[in-house]
């Protein structure tokens, strides 16, 4: 197995731990944050004491999805890339490296 092959594995396994962790911690956190924009921007653009409207609902739904979706992909795209790195360490430690 040369070093790309377990680097690949191993930032998998990372993305896989990824989704795991994003769906244990950056749910709620993401939709709150989210969903806190949300209500700055609306009232931003709506007036402070907002009316519970159709273009507000929309625009927090649309924040609170964001604010998930940024979440999700940064623990995916982390751990994966934490994994790749630890596949990288693990073959440049294992003895022999391959030239090429």
């Amino acid at each position: 197995m040369n070093t790309k092959d377990l680097a690949r594995k191993t930032g998998y396994v990372g993305g896989w731990i990824g989704v795991i962790l994003s769906l244990l911690f950056a749910v709620l956190p993401g939709i709150f944050v989210g969903g806190w924009i949300g209500l700055k921007a609306s009232g931003l653009i709506f007036g402070s004491p907002l009316d519970s409207t159709m273009p507000v609902k929309i625009i927090m739904v649309a924040f609170m999805l964001w604010g998930l979706l940024t979440a999700i992909v940064i623990f995916i795209a982390g751990s994966s890339l934490i994994g790749y790195l630890v596949g990288l360490i693990l073959k440049g430690k294992g003895g022999m490296q391959e030239s090429g």
